[in-house]
Parts: C-alpha cells; sequence; structure tokens
C-alpha cells in the first residue's frame, strides 16, 4: 500500500484569522455567490487563495495565481497562517446527516504526505476521470504557492480497523485543534498526531513491503527511476569537486578551500533566488558561500491540442499501438526555449523505448542508445515529417 509521511502543516491562527470566518469549501464546490460571500468574509479568507478572483487585465506578472501566493505569504508574515513546530499527521472526521433523514454519521479519515506513485504499480488507483481543465488550473497553483491548499481524497484497505482504532484514541483523548461547522450543516474537526510512536503505527498498517506488492512496473519505469524523480522534483547533482594545495595537489597538505560545482535543476514556477536561500539555510555555514553561475530559463508549455501533437501521437502510435503518447515535463533544455519565445509551437521528442540500464547511463561517461532503437525513432521521426501537419 501507500508510504505515509508526517508533516509541517500551515494552519490559520484562531487569534487573527477565527476559523468561521476564514475556511471555504473546496474550489470545485465554491459558487461565484459564495466566492464574494467568502471575500466579504475576512481578508485572510482561503477564497484568495483557493479560488481568487480573475480579471481582465490579468497579464503573467500580476494574475489569480501570482495574487495567491502574494495573499499566503502576506498572511504568514502577519501570522494569521502558522506552521507546526513538529511534522504530523492529521486526524479529520466530518460529521453530517444522512440525506432525507435526521441520522447523523462521521466519515474519519486522516491528512498526510503520501510518496508519488505509478499507477503501474498498483499503489495507487484511479477513481474518477479527471478533466485537463481543472488539473491544470490546480498545478499553476501549486507552482506559485509551492501549498497544497486541498487534499486528494482517497480511501484505503484496512480490514483490521487498525488506522481506525488510532484515530479514535487521538479523537478521545483531547479536543480538536480546529472545529467547523460549514454552510451545509456538516461539523469538521482536526487533531494533530505528532507522537512518533502514533505515527509510526499508521506508517505500519498502510505500508506493504515491496516483496508482496505486485511485480507489473514496466522495465525503466519503476518509481524510483532516476527520471520519474527528475520529472516530479527539483534535482541537485554533484558534478565537480575540487580544491588541494600546489600544482599539482600535495597529498600531505590539507587544503582550507574547496569549491563544488552543482547541477541544480528546477520545477516550473520555483524561484531561483528562493531556493538558494533554502540551500544557504539548511547549510547554515557562514563559510560556505553559494555563487549561482547561470540565471534560470522559463522554458514555456507547448499545448497538446495542435495538428503536430497529432502527427507526432498517429506517428508513435503506428509504431507502438498500445501506447500512450502523452506530454511530460523535460528536465533539461533544449532549443525548444528560444522557439517557443518567437511564438513557435516545439515540443521535445524521443521516440524510443529505453530499458532501465539504458536510462542509467544517461549524462554517464557510458551513454549509449541501442542500434534497434536509434533506427525505429528515425522511422518514427520519417512519419511525422511525411504528414501534412
Amino acid at each position: 500500500m501507500a508510504l505515509i509521511y508526517p508533516f509541517r502543516a500551515y494552519r490559520y491562527n484562531p487569534e487573527v484569522a477565527p476559523f468561521d470566518r476564514v475556511l471555504t469549501q473546496p474550489y470545485d464546490k465554491i459558487s461565484p455567490a459564495q466566492q464574494e460571500k467568502y471575500y466579504a468574509a475576512n481578508p485572510h479568507n482561503l477564497i484568495a487563495v483557493e479560488k481568487g478572483r480573475t480579471s481582465p487585465q490579468d497579464m503573467p506578472q500580476d494574475n489569480v495565481y501570482t495574487r495567491a501566493a502574494a495573499a499566503l505569504k502576506g498572511w504568514i508574515a502577519a501570522n494569521a497562517v502558522q506552521q507546526d513546530a513538529a511534522p504530523a499527521l492529521y486526524a479529520y472526521t466530518q460529521e453530517f446527516t444522512v440525506p432525507g433523514t435526521s441520522t447523523r454519521r462521521t466519515r474519519r479519515g486522516f491528512i498526510g504526505a503520501g510518496q508519488l506513485e505509478d499507477y503501474a504499480n498498483n499503489v495507487v488507483f484511479r477513481h474518477e476521470h479527471t478533466l485537463s481543465g481543472p488539473k491544470a488550473d490546480r498545478l499553476e497553483l501549486l507552482r506559485h504557492t509551492h501549498t497544497h491548499t486541498g487534499q486528494l481524497f482517497m480511501i484505503y484497505s484496512d480490514p483490521e480497523k487498525r488506522v481506525d482504532a488510532i484515530l479514535s484514541e487521538v479523537e478521545s483523548a483531547e479536543k480538536p485543534l480546529t472545529e467547523l461547522l460549514d454552510e451545509y450543516g456538516v461539523t469538521h474537526r482536526l487533531w494533530m498526531i505528532a507522537d512518533p510512536a502514533l505515527v509510526a503505527a499508521i506508517q505500519k498498517a498502510m505500508d506493504v513491503s515491496p516483496a508482496q506488492r505486485p511485480n507489473t512496473l514496466a522495465a525503466g519505469m519503476q518509481a524510483d527511476n532516476k527520471f520519474i524523480r527528475a520529472i516530479r522534483d527539483n534535482t541537485i547533482s554533484l558534478t565537480t569537486l575540487t580544491s588541494g594545495v600546489g600544482s599539482p595537489p600535495k597529498v600531505n597538505v590539507i587544503p582550507s578551500v574547496a569549491e563544488a560545482t552543482l547541477d541544480c535543476r528546477l520545477m516550473p514556477g520555483v524561484n531561483a533566488a528562493e531556493f538558494i536561500s533554502e540551500m544557504k539555510a539548511r547549510i547554515n555555514n557562514p563559510r560556505v558561500t553559494i555563487e549561482r553561475l547561470n540565471d534560470p530559463v522559463d522554458a514555456g508549455v507547448s499545448p497538446a491540442d495542435t495538428p503536430l501533437f497529432a502527427a507526432l501521437r498517429a506517428a508513435v502510435l503506428k509504431e507502438h499501438p498500445d501506447a500512450v503518447v502523452t506530454p511530460i515535463l523535460l528536465p533539461y533544455g533544449t532549443d525548444s526555449v528560444n522557439l517557443r519565445k518567437r511564438g513557435v509551437t516545439a515540443y521535445g521528442f524521443e521516440p524510443m523505448v529505453l530499458d532501465a540500464a539504458t536510462v542509467a547511463t544517461m549524462h554517464s561517461d557510458e551513454e549509449r542508445i541501442p542500434v534497434a532503437e536509434f533506427l525505429r525513432g528515425i522511422h518514427i521521426f520519417y512519419d511525422v515529417l511525411r504528414s501534412e501537419f
């Protein structure tokens, strides 16, 4: 099953931001009328982040997403939103009335960080059809705020109810940190689970050892594959490390200075200056200085509803009928950056099937591509160029 982790949540400070004045429904349940009601309720209302107002004058430098990021940053500075001191899981209940009856029921769960899994790993399963528009909207909000303001709703198998027992213990031991009756008559309650023993017990109940997991991953696409990690996280690679005294360096002299070069590849929307500031904070050593050698480049995005993308899809499916053709985020730079700046649609395209061993050689001194896959890729390129896109 899933790998679950505690995290340091940001929560509203009720002394500055009363819960009943600042919390909202999820973004996809908020009507225009509710949006205005939330805006009028309190200057710290989550609506400014969760589903902010748009404007005809919106531009890349000032839009619903940049304003959301600025609002959240301002609330943290004003102490309206505070980060918990220690990593924790959070017990969460919703007490509601069954429609058409007077019966009250309680839905119980917990909030935590989870390891991102490839669907092929049979750990996380799709449970509904999701639309591209809302997904793009939520992703853009995440890129700007670096914060999840809403959780993914998931169910899990626990026939022995081990997790429920722990959650019930926490709920009966103390009052909730948050309690709110919403406009639909649902009472929401939240408890912190910071006790390492309880956190570990929930993690154990949720996890199944790798040996027990279905072994259905295609070669080269494991969840711990370096390429998969590189398209979902910021990455740092040590590429050079130099030191020594004299030329050639003396083997019996301890140098006082060393220099390292790091290849840092940041996710879209990540501010390079803030990233460096975080590195400095984590290193926490005044003797270490950090210098940025290159300015970050906004690579832009090419849409997937163009004739060119359709031609790419057709050419791939001709060679690989069972393939799923979808855009991905490439963790490296190409000439597409300059083309997109000039309004030209461009895609990074590598029509080759590479196994894990081949992928592992990328950017190494043994980098290679099998001849058969290279030739197959040429045929696919040829089919694209022949099409009338």
